[in-house]
């Protein structure tokens, strides 16, 4: 889920205490579509295979500073429409 106090990052659920600073973003392969909670990412279903590929990267990143070596961990939930 989203970070205590900011929306566009997902939390680190890590125990470590090291690393509480840290969230998680996550977006396109490309780094342009921000997807954040509650964002949508529309796209083509490729009709011969009847199939689509989600090509998403994530990194960390520490909106507050102060960022330390340790785990990092998170989980997304995706919810799908097919039109």
């Amino acid at each position: 889920g989203p970070t205590d106090d900011n929306m566009a990052y997902y939390k680190n659920e890590s125990d470590a205490t090291n690393t509480q600073n840290v969230a998680i973003e996550l977006s396109d392969e490309t780094g342009t579509k921000d997807l954040s909670n509650g964002k949508t990412y529309d796209m083509a279903i490729d009709q011969e295979l009847h199939a689509a590929t989600f090509a998403l990267k994530a990194r960390m990143i520490t909106p507050k500073g102060n960022a330390q070596v340790g785990p990092v961990s998170g989980h997304v939930e995706l919810s799908f429409t097919y039109q």
